[in-house]
């Protein structure tokens, strides 16, 4: 059972490893089960999106250049990475 923070483009990955199989294809997910992961999660919606680590969730509005909501503690500097996430997973998708 995992008990992390985790978004479904890890299934993949995790699933790809326990049968012993490499997951380099899947550049977006991660290996749940690795020794040091990163607890996050991250969704998109139209204009918008969504960045959860254990301790802190925000959604960020583009259209509104804010945060509509938020929880816990350090939020605003979750941001950034969920702005990184959101260009390069965008820039991934025009290269293609």
């Amino acid at each position: 059972m995992v008990h992390q923070v985790a978004s479904q483009t890890d299934i993949a990955a995790t699933l790809l490893h326990q049968v012993g199989l490499t997951s380099t294809a899947y550049v977006w997910s991660r290996n749940l089960f690795c020794k040091q992961p990163i607890p996050f999660a991250y969704f998109a919606f139209h204009n918008g999106f969504g960045w959860i680590e254990p301790s802190k969730e925000l959604i960020f509005d583009h259209d509104g250049n804010l945060i509509t909501e938020q929880k816990g503690d350090g939020v605003k500097a979750a941001l950034p990475k969920g702005k990184a996430y959101a260009q390069a997973s965008f820039q991934d998708y025009l290269d293609k």
